[in-house]
C-alpha cells in the first residue's frame, strides 16, 4: 500500500507509526547533520541512515521496446524522492526535509549535480542517467528549497549532455556542464592529490558552487565492483577519468576524500530505477532476479554518508552476482575510505538483511 513502508526485518508499519516511532531519533541524526552541515559535511554524528525508496509501477518497460527512459512515471519518481527524503532527514514534510536537504543555503549559491553519461550516446539505449530522478531532485531544489534554476549546474566534465536523453526532457531551464566548456576546464587552485598517481584537478563548475549532489547509477564495472556514487565522481576530473583506474581502489578513495567533493556533498542518490548487474558500466538495462518486487529495481537509494549508501547498494548487487555465479569484483574502495579518510561506515547486512551499524530503511510506495 502507498502508506506503508517495510522494515529491515522484513515488518511492515504506516508512515504515520514509522514518523511517531522514529521522530527522536531522527531529530537526533537530523541535528548531528544541522551541526556538521554548516561545513558541509556528509558525515552524521549518529548511525548513518540510508533510505531506499521503491514503486513497482515506476516504470513499465518491457526490456524489448525502445527506449527504456520512455517507460518511467514522473510522478511516481518525484514521491518516491520526496518521502526518501522525508524519511532520511526525519522531516514530517516535503518543504522541511527539502530545507534540511541544505541547511546552509544562502541565496546565490551554486549547487552542481554531478550526473553519470558514460554511456553518452545521444539515441542509445544503454544505461545511463534519467532525466526524471533529475527531474525529482530539481522538484525538490527548485519547488521546495527556492534555488534558482540558473544557480543549478548539472554537469558531468569527460562526456556531452545530449539533448535526447536529457536536455530536452528535463523540466526546468538549468544549466549544463559538458566537456569542453569552460566551466569544465581544471581549477588550477582545486587540486586533487592522490596517493600514487600525478595530481589531478577539480572543474570550475564544482570549485565555484557551493553544494554537491551525486546523482548516481545502480551498475557494476569491469575493473571494480560497482560504478556508482564514488565512481560518478571519475566525472569530476581534470584531466580525466583515463588516469584513474590504476590503483583503482586507492583512487576511488583519495578521489571522494578531496575538500572539494567530501565537504561540499549535500546528498547521494542512488538512480535504481534499472540496474545492470553484468557487462557495466556498458549495457542495456537488465532484469534482475533476486531484486524484491520484480525484475525491475523501480528504486531511488538516498543517504547523506556516501559510504554507507554504496555499501547498502552494492549489497544488492553483490547478491544478484552471486546468484548467477559472476566472481565478485573488489571493493576495497570502501574499506579504504572508511579506515583512511574516515568518510563514512562500510559494512555488510547480514543473513536477516539487517545491519549493526547502518539505519536502513525501506518504503514501498507500490
Amino acid at each position: 500500500m502507498a502508506d506503508e513502508m517495510r522494515e529491515p526485518d522484513g515488518r511492515h508499519m504506516s508512515r504515520r507509526q514509522f514518523v511517531k516511532g522514529t521522530s527522536q531519533a531522527a531529530a537526533g541524526v537530523a541535528l548531528g547533520l544541522s551541526a556538521l552541515g554548516q561545513e558541509g559535511s556528509v558525515r552524521s554524528a549518529g548511525r548513518p541512515r540510508v533510505v531506499r525508496s521503491c514503486d513497482q509501477n515506476a516504470t513499465w518497460w518491457d526490456y524489448q521496446s525502445n527506449y527504456y527512459f520512455d517507460f518511467i512515471d514522473q510522478a511516481a519518481v518525484d514521491a518516491m524522492f520526496l518521502e526518501a527524503l522525508m524519511a532520511l532527514t526525519g522531516a514530517t514534510t516535503a518543504a522541511k526535509a527539502c530545507e534540511l536537504l541544505i541547511r546552509n543555503y544562502q541565496p546565490g549559491d551554486k549547487v552542481a549535480i554531478k550526473i553519470n553519461l558514460n554511456n553518452n550516446a545521444n539515441q542509445s539505449n544503454q544505461i545511463d542517467a534519467t532525466a526524471p530522478v533529475i527531474n525529482a531532485v530539481l522538484l525538490a531544489l527548485i519547488s521546495y528549497r527556492g534555488v534558482p534554476p540558473q544557480d543549478i549546474y548539472v554537469y558531468d566534465v569527460s562526456r556531452p549532455i545530449p539533448s535526447f536523453r536529457i536536455r530536452n526532457r528535463v523540466l526546468w531551464n538549468v544549466n549544463y556542464v559538458q566537456s569542453g566548456d569552460s566551466l569544465a576546464q581544471a581549477d588550477p587552485n582545486a587540486p586533487i592529490h592522490f596517493r600514487y598517481i600525478a595530481t589531478q584537478y577539480c572543474p570550475y563548475v564544482l570549485s565555484q558552487a557551493e553544494h554537491l549532489i551525486d546523482l548516481c547509477l545502480f551498475k557494476d564495472h569491469l575493473y571494480v565492483l560497482a560504478t556508482m556514487g564514488m565512481k560518478n565522481h571519475f566525472g569530476t576530473t581534470r584531466p580525466g577519468p583515463s588516469y584513474l583506474h590504476s590503483p583503482i581502489n586507492e583512487n576511488l578513495s583519495d578521489l571522494n576524500a578531496t575538500p572539494q567533493i567530501r565537504y561540499k556533498t549535500r546528498l547521494i542518490v542512488g538512480d535504481a530505477l534499472f540496474g545492470v548487474y553484468t557487462g557495466g558500466p556498458y549495457g542495456e538495462p537488465q532484469p534482475w532476479e533476486t531484486f524484491p518486487g520484480g525484475r525491475t529495481p523501480n528504486s531511488i537509494f538516498l543517504g547523506f554518508d556516501p559510504v554507507a549508501t554504496e555499501s547498502v547498494m552494492i549489497d544488492y548487487l553483490i547478491a544478484e552476482q552471486v546468484h548467477h555465479g559472476i566472481p565478485l569484483l573488489s571493493h576495497d574502495y570502501l574499506h579504504d575510505a572508511m579506515s583512511t579518510h574516515h568518510l563514512g561506515w562500510h559494512e555488510h547486512r547480514d543473513a536477516n538483511g539487517r545491519y549493526r551499524v547502518i539505519e536502513y530503511v525501506e518504503l514501498d510506495l507500490t
